[in-house]
């Protein structure tokens, strides 16, 4: 309003001072722009950087009205694996978040509270996504259930108030291609159809091993050991394996196991074997990380995943699960604080529960109900 009384015919300005204007857009890393004309020196992304993430990437260049905030010689924000913690902790929204710029209104979102599933750490998270009285009618339906943005949930038992920026780009790794189409040998069926034919995997192998994801849920794990656990000889596997370039571990919050729930695992079934036996009939691949090509030769495999991979048609039978955001659970860990985490997407269709189907596999009648694991 008051622009708009001085442009148009309005009283002069009392201020004879010419404005200040500073760089716009300055890009702080390739996650990060700094708007300087909005900045008001607080200094606390240096502090950040300096007290917290002790990355040292950040400080105040020249003085007075031309003091900038700027990374240190030679040096980015891309160098500090807590970086986008500095958008937070900004008071005037100086400091913006690239794959979050122009996305969205943060009013047309709302926050389910979830855990990380990056880490042992198990940070506690706000996963940000469309109201559904702001649903867009015009578009795939899918921009109403994807998550915007992550944001830390201060939990002081676990990571305080502060995340990582892999814990940020959970919206990429919950975005890929999902399986939705159970298979016999590549073949789409009913899932029915492929629940009766892995229980009758189960039913016709004399020495059986499940390799257990470390991925699941606490109630995910009990009731696979409920189900199947006297029929399979059990082990944890890591699901994923830290990536080219990414932190391994870190004095602040980041762990080396890159697995949200692998000590529940470990203490229902004990770590991974060295080597699958070669009389092995029947392997059991709950979740990611195995490579087919290390089973042993002509083992017949039941599969149970969620994402679009090759293994999925080479697998003896494939049944879809849902993932962590279709679903309620809680994970442990890597010190026994135990975390929940809520449902913030449907299921997707042709999907099932892993805790659901776990007991369907050994219902009486065609599963594993005979013999047990050698």
């Amino acid at each position: 309003m008051s622009f708009n009384h001085y442009a148009y015919n309005g009283e002069p300005a009392l201020s004879s001072d010419p404005k200040l204007h500073s760089t716009k857009f300055f890009p702080l890393s390739e996650r990060i722009i700094l708007d300087n004309e909005r900045c008001i020196l607080c200094s606390r992304c240096v502090r950040f950087t300096r007290e917290v993430s002790k990355s040292n990437v950040l400080g105040l260049e020249h003085r007075g009205d031309h003091m900038l905030v700027r990374p240190a010689e030679g040096r980015t924000l891309d160098d500090d694996p807590y970086s986008d913690n500095v958008i937070d902790i900004c008071p005037v929204g100086a400091l913006l978040s690239r794959s979050f710029l122009y996305q969205s209104r943060v009013w047309y979102l709302e926050p389910t509270p979830s855990v990380c599933p990056g880490c042992a750490r198990g940070c506690t998270v706000q996963l940000w996504h469309r109201k559904p009285e702001w649903r867009l009618k015009g578009l795939d339906e899918r921009h109403n259930t994807r998550i915007q943005r992550v944001t830390p949930l201060e939990n002081p038992r676990v990571n305080g108030p502060w995340i990582c920026n892999k814990g940020r780009d959970l919206p990429t790794l919950l975005d890929r291609p999902r399986a939705e189409q159970a298979l016999l040998k590549g073949a789409p069926v009913a899932m029915t159809q492929a629940i009766e034919a892995g229980r009758t995997l189960l039913d016709q192998a004399g020495k059986r091993v499940a390799l257990v994801s470390s991925w699941g849920s606490n109630e995910e794990l009990r009731a696979f050991r409920n189900s199947l656990g006297d029929y399979f000889s059990c082990f944890v596997k890591a699901d994923h394996q830290p990536a080219e370039g990414e932190v391994v571990e870190d004095d602040l919050l980041i762990r080396a196991d890159k697995n949200p729930n692998t000590r529940a695992g470990q203490d229902l079934f004990g770590t991974a074997a060295a080597a699958i036996p070669e009389d092995t009939d029947l392997v059991l691949v709950w979740g990611e990380g195995v490579d087919f090509g290390t089973l042993p030769r002509g083992v017949k495999i039941l599969f149970l995943g969620s994402w679009l991979l090759p293994e999925n048609g080479h697998a003896d039978v494939f049944i879809p699960i849902s993932i962590q955001t279709e679903r309620r659970g809680h994970y442990t860990n890597f010190e026994g604080v135990v975390s929940a985490f809520e449902p913030c997407q449907p299921r997707r269709d042709g999907v099932i529960d892993a805790e659901t189907l776990f007991p369907l596999l050994s219902a009486p009648g065609g599963s594993a109900s005979g013999g047990g694991a050698a």
